[in-house]
């Protein structure tokens, strides 16, 4: 299924409303997979220090009933995205990591967000996604602070790799960068 930006935004706008309200209660969430952004820096670290990411909380299953759990993960996965986007960071990519580990309570404002509040070493991380080159135009649009080009993020496909090729990536982004 293809989620369109505006129709995520609207359902984690009253996932958030739901929690507001009352209906959501978080405890402290198992083990599971956990999608943050990260720096460029990062990939070069032996260890990250991730004080929060997103991951697929019982508020998320609850808004997102019809999705199976990969359609949720990319729920998740953007959200993080989203997070890349405001950071600051002046470059043509996100670039975010999902690995496995102990996820605390949800945010009571953002319930797709979790504590990690700890150091996640590269073997805990299942994936790297980083958007592919041709997408620089839109998500530095994005950063300036278009509107229809940060909606547009969420139609971008995002580029896998496995943590192995993390220096390599790091060469090919810093590549990026210089051109």
């Amino acid at each position: 299924m293809t989620f369109r930006f505006q129709e995520w935004l609207r359902l984690r706008r009253e996932l958030v409303a739901r929690h507001l309200d009352g209906e959501t209660v978080y405890d402290m969430l198992e083990s599971r997979r956990i999608f943050s952004a990260i720096s460029l820096d990062d990939l070069e670290k032996a260890v990250l220090e991730i004080p929060s990411g997103h991951a697929v909380t019982p508020g998320v299953r609850a808004v997102f009933t019809e999705e199976d759990d990969e359609e949720l993960d990319l729920i998740v996965q953007l959200a993080a995205a989203d997070d890349h986007l405001t950071s600051g960071a002046y470059v043509p990519f996100r670039l975010v990591i999902a690995f496995d580990g102990a996820a605390g309570s949800a945010d009571e404002n953002e319930p797709s967000r979790v504590s990690v509040g700890g150091q996640v070493r590269w073997r805990d991380v299942a994936a790297i996604f980083v958007d592919e080159e041709a997408s620089a135009g839109t998500i530095l649009s994005a950063r300036k602070g278009d509107e229809d080009a940060y909606n547009d993020c969420a139609d971008l496909d995002m580029l896998w790799y496995h943590p192995s090729e993390r220096l390599k990536l790091a060469v090919e982004l810093k590549r990026r960068l210089a051109t």
